[in-house]
């Protein structure tokens, strides 16, 4: 690292010390998708990404927002849209990837069916043998290329006959619906796959080239698809018995791209900001859900699109300069755009890793030299989002900004610096940075190459 640099880092974090403080409340599984994983509800669907349910309730009841409208930019299955209608609290959410709000729509169907209609209709399911029943290839599962042989001759079968039944014989389009969420919410179970991380590894029985792993175990389709509707019964059950009384909260989840749905929010609408972003540490995540986004008809060309269109994480992602431009030119916004790259171009500790990072390209001193672009495009797309937060946010409101620092190169990169200092730029005030008790830590490559050494987890708090 240059000592430039170093001056540098050691300048912001000692002018940040104030602010950064732990907060015991915080844990990882807490942070993490991790607490909702046996809870009634989001046990249904694996989204390791997310955050938990009761998260969102500490940073609401933090807030002290009783009324109004929650926003979270990038909603994944939509955690704070449902933890804010258990508060009684209106929310909008949006959504690229089409897990989510697919995931989100099954959820509250599943919630308004007749319990009596959906028993019925599992007790139906439980009298076919899917081996003998008919398939189409205008049901069949499509695979793309990363989903190939990820299912048993039979499992795919099962699958197959499964999702003609569902179009030819089951009648009512909501338990349809819930019966696919269903099917998809399995389909890791009985897969050889599993989501690690940020990619998938492959169990050795799939045939494919180099895979060596031993999944610990891979269900049978029919056994998973009635244990997961006999959950999805029980916590229905238990739903309305013990809280009958329908929510009035509006939740409004959006789906497509956050750069372009900002646009459609209204200056000072928005009461509160709850959000985790894509993280800056490479996950692609076209490429950790690829068999729900087949299962959903997402094509290859499409995924190759969705992947160019999330927030810059991976290093396959290209520039959206010229996208952006375009946005903002064509509804009349270019002097939003022009603070966006102006607020960019401003922070001096930004510009220095952009230097070191851009330098360490040239040097070949990194192991793929698209994390120079990855670094460098996260912070100028983001500085889009945060002013597009700060715009649509009441005066007075604030922001939960989830997200995690990362080390590329032997080089801690303080995101939550940088990000607040963007936050500045775009006229708010960084309140705190809450860290979490215990950081997390560094890959085994970057370990070996350059030691250990911990980086914040963090919540970062904006107001206006």
């Amino acid at each position: 690292m240059t000592e430039d640099l170093t001056e540098h880092l050691s300048s912001y974090e000692e002018k940040y010390r104030p602010l950064i403080r732990v907060n015991q409340d915080l844990s990882r599984q807490v942070v993490s998708y991790q607490a909702n994983k046996d809870a009634p509800f989001y046990r249904w669907f694996r989204y390791q990404e997310g955050f938990s349910a009761k998260l969102v309730n500490l940073l609401i009841a933090d807030s002290g927002v009783k009324a109004g409208t929650v926003l979270d930019p990038f909603a994944g299955l939509g955690t704070t849209l449902l933890s804010a209608r258990e508060n009684d609290i209106d929310s909008i959410g949006m959504e690229l990837l089409p897990v989510g709000p697919f995931v989100f729509k099954a959820r509250l169907l599943a919630e308004q069916v007749d319990i009596t209609v959906l028993k019925a209709g599992i007790k139906e399911l439980k009298t076919l043998t899917l081996l003998n029943m008919p398939t189409s290839t205008d049901t069949d599962f499509k695979h793309v290329r990363i989903t190939e042989k990820a299912f048993s001759n039979d499992t795919e079968r099962k699958l197959n006959a499964f999702r003609y039944y569902l179009e030819h014989s089951v009648t009512d389009a909501s338990l349809r619906e819930i019966f696919r969420f269903a099917c998809l919410s399995i389909l890791e179970k009985v897969s050889f796959t599993e989501k690690a991380g940020q990619f998938l590894r492959w169990d050795s029985k799939s045939g494919k080239p180099k895979a060596e792993y031993t999944k610990t175990r891979i269900y049978p389709f029919e056994a998973a698809l009635f244990t997961q509707l006999g959950n999805m019964v029980d916590d229905l059950q238990s739903f309305w018995r013990l809280d009958p009384r329908k929510k009035q909260a509006r939740m409004d989840l959006r789906h497509g791209s956050n750069f372009e749905l900002f646009q459609e929010v209204p200056d000072r609408s928005i009461d509160l900001v709850i959000s985790s972003p894509p993280y800056l540490n490479r996950y692609d995540y076209t490429r950790v859900y690829p068999l729900e986004l087949a299962f959903l008809g997402v094509d290859e060309m499409q995924i190759r699109q969705l992947r160019q269109s999330l927030l810059t994480c991976t290093v396959e992602n290209r520039e959206k300069i010229d996208f952006l431009k375009n946005l903002y030119a064509t509804r009349g916004n270019l002097a939003r755009f022009e603070r966006a790259v102006d607020a960019f171009n401003s922070i001096e500790l930004l510009s220095h890793i952009i230097k070191t990072f851009d330098e360490f390209k040239q040097n070949e001193k990194l192991n793929n030299s698209n994390v120079f672009r990855l670094i460098k495009n996260y912070f100028f797309e983001h500085s889009f989002i945060i002013h597009e937060m700060a715009r649509v946010l009441k005066d007075g409101g604030k922001i939960y900004y989830i997200n995690d620092n990362v080390r590329f190169a032997g080089i801690v990169i303080p995101v939550d610096i940088i990000l607040s200092e963007i936050a500045i730029k775009a006229g708010l005030r960084v309140k705190t940075i809450f860290k979490l008790p215990i950081g997390k830590g560094n890959s085994s490559q970057q370990m070996g190459t350059y030691g250990k050494e911990e980086v914040r987890k963090c919540i970062y708090v904006w107001e206006k």
